[in-house]
């Protein structure tokens, strides 16, 4: 018997032989590149990013589907579990404009729910296997290494090669422009850097070289300074280890543990290259040094593994018997509980607690003056600020939230510092904040179905690679609890692609069987959904020319790219608050009320709309004083606000036009 749509000659599975090496690797370069192009762009934080991602995804998918002779062959159970919460994330997320009195906010969080969705779909389309998810997991950290070495590159030889002198502070933050996103790759590349190279089955040249980049990672995650993904890479250890222990691994450990003891010792002490100023004679002194001793701690622990590599066990699984796995489970367990025991007793532990827990509900613990101090402080940087308001509005509206993207409107109103915050810093709770109870269960059903799944398939030869991903989903998981990493997906796009490489079917004995209509109907809503993104980003292009006509004085410009993002999402208040200047600096008393008038409409509880409506008004010289006390109670801490709520006072018209011509315009718009 011969295998179907086979030619009688065999020809056809010949000639599908010779594809097979760019089925396998096509999917993974989509990935890394896709990751990388993120990084370079602010992690994907921005809403046009974001939309040509998605985009991209969604053509894929479409082509797969008409190319493909089983284009969805990798959805099974578990996959469409996770599918499902996502896409049902994405749908309640856009609800929430109903209830939100924010249309566009809901759409700009959509669009990113959507993007992972998608990532879902197109990386868990083709059938599990041990070498797919090898080569995925390879090349999610090609990725990661490469924007890890440019942002070593920046901080270590700015002499050599100027890269993102812009975005300089003391913390490493480029190329992603968010210090604790780039800590959060920089422990997930630590983590699969070392898993790679303990995985028994990778080639000898891959053990080598993952090894290599242990140091590294290592040295870019200290820079980074980053208090959150330190500790959950620690965690991601501790799980690494207890499910993928393996021959290989220890000889990984051996070969690693001390040139990455020293590359992290020897960079945390450059006190110069925790300054924001990397030019100095000092700081380039001590950023060649770090750079070499780097270099010879890639190639010590690149030396050293290629020793231990005959010792690699294959499989290499350790295996322990159960009565002795119980008895070592006790002894460590007791040995463990008495050590903390008697180190808590010599060290006073509960008074030291005592302190430390109220410097954490202390922010200013973190002014410390040196960067480095910041990771034995344990400051909350305002974060129980941000966290509390988000449980305030969880708590008004427990089921739904607030609405999809309303934190940053709930801080303005509710902030007890003039600190602004955008973001919760806490993806949960977040999610309770803006989306409620619903929105909570659907991504920890998406981030458990990952974290289980892998966990339950690291057995056999492959058990290092599931083990790996089950410890990075960990490992974001928990950075994700203090830091906004679902807002970036230059690390939770390469989360969501591997696990859905990691939940994909075996094949389609596995898999779901979809009939071609279904899939054809698949095909036309993936299209009909990817406008949403698309317009979305063409509209925040077009705002971006709009402000940067304003700036330059050219309000023709503002008019037509104005006009451009109108069209493409109507929801927008920025367009219209942009136009209100521009008519008001043109003398069109009329037409600038009118526009500052629809801006707050579209935006009612946006202290920015309202302020713009009371600039326009006191510049026609009418009334400004309701839309500044609507400023006032929606972010009262201001200093924007509070200039004009002092400043247009009085009921004098002439005075209302003074003080406008005064006061400054915001027109810096961004998400």
């Amino acid at each position: 018997m011969r295998a179907s749509g086979a030619a009688p000659d065999g020809s056809y599975p010949r000639a599908m032989a010779r594809w097979e090496p760019l089925r396998l690797w096509a999917a993974p370069a989509v990935l890394a590149g896709l990751i990388v192009g993120f990084g370079f762009h602010a992690g994907g934080f921005f809403p046009k990013t974001v939309g040509a991602a998605a985009a991209v995804l969604a053509i894929l998918i479409v082509i797969r589907i008409a190319v493909a002779r089983q284009p969805l062959e990798g959805l099974g159970r578990p996959l469409t579990i996770a599918i499902a919460a996502i896409a049902l994330l994405f749908a309640w997320t856009l609800a929430s404009s109903l209830w939100s009195d924010a249309g566009f906010r809901p759409l700009v969080q959509a669009d990113r729910v959507l993007l992972y969705a998608l990532a879902l779909v197109f990386f868990g389309s083709w059938a599990r296997s041990d070498e797919r998810l090898s080569l995925t997991l390879r090349a999610v950290l090609l990725a990661f290494v490469v924007l890890c070495a440019a942002g070593l590159i920046s901080r270590l030889l700015p002499d050599v090669w100027a890269l993102g002198s812009e975005q300089q502070s003391n913390r490493l933050q480029y190329p992603v422009t968010y210090a604790n996103t780039m800590g959060l790759l920089a422990a997930l590349a630590l983590l699969w850097s070392f898993a790679l190279s303990a995985t028994a089955r990778e080639s000898p040249l891959t053990r080598v070289l993952t090894a290599a980049a242990v140091p590294i990672t290592l040295a870019t995650l200290v820079l980074t300074y980053s208090r959150g993904a330190i500790g959950a890479v620690v965690v991601g250890f501790a799980v690494l280890a207890a499910l993928g222990a393996t021959r290989a691994m220890f000889n990984a450990a051996a070969a690693t543990l001390v040139p990455a003891a020293v590359a992290g010792f020897v960079t945390f002490r450059a006190e110069a290259l925790a300054t924001t100023d990397h030019a100095s004679a000092a700081a380039l002194s001590q950023g060649h040094r770090v750079a070499l001793v780097l270099v010879i701690a890639a190639a010590g622990a690149a030396l050293l593994r290629a020793a231990l590599i005959a010792h690699d066990d294959r499989p290499g699984i350790v295996r322990i018997s159960a009565e002795r796995r119980r008895v070592l489970i006790v002894l460590t367990t007791s040995a463990a509980l008495v050590a903390i025991a008697t180190t808590a007793i010599a060290i006073d532990l509960p008074t030291k607690l005592s302190q430390q827990h109220e410097r954490f509900r202390t922010p200013e613990g973190l002014q410390t003056g040196d960067v480095r101090n910041r990771l034995t402080d344990p400051g909350s940087s305002e974060r129980l600020d941000a966290w509390r308001i988000a449980l305030q509005d969880f708590r008004a509206a427990p089921i739904r939230g607030r609405g999809a993207g309303t934190f940053a409107l709930s801080y303005n109103e509710r902030r007890p510092t003039s600190l602004p915050f955008n973001e919760t810093h806490s993806v949960y709770l977040q999610m309770l904040g803006e989306l409620g109870l619903v929105g909570l269960a659907l991504i920890a059903i998406a981030l458990l179905t990952i974290i289980v799944v892998c966990a339950r398939r690291a057995r056999g030869p492959a058990r290092p690679l599931y083990a790996a991903v089950a410890a990075g989903a960990i490992t974001w998981a928990l950075a994700a609890a203090v830091d906004w990493q679902w807002q970036m997906p230059v690390g939770t796009l390469a989360l969501f692609a591997l696990g859905a490489t990691a939940l994909a079917a075996r094949g389609p004995t596995e898999s779901w069987p979809v009939p071609r209509p279904a899939l054809l109907a698949i095909a036309l809503a993936l299209v009909a959904i990817a406008v949403v993104p698309v317009r979305v980003a063409l509209s925040e292009r077009s705002v971006s020319n709009a402000a940067t006509a304003f700036r330059e004085g050219d309000c023709e410009g503002v008019v037509l790219a104005a006009g451009k993002a109108r069209r493409m999402v109507s929801a927008r208040p920025e367009p219209h608050e942009l136009l209100a200047y521009c008519a008001a600096v043109e003398g069109d008393a009329r037409r600038a009320v009118r526009e500052g008038e629809r801006a707050a409409e579209l935006d009612p509880h946006n202290w920015r709309c309202h302020y713009a409506l009371a600039l326009v008004r006191a510049a026609a010289g009418m009334d400004p004083r309701p839309a500044v006390r609507a400023a006032t109670r929606l972010n009262p801490l201001e200093p924007l606000v509070v200039q004009a709520q002092s400043s247009l006072t009085g009921s004098d018209p002439a005075g209302w036009r003074r003080q406008a011509a005064l006061i400054p315009i915001v027109f810096d718009y961004g998400f």
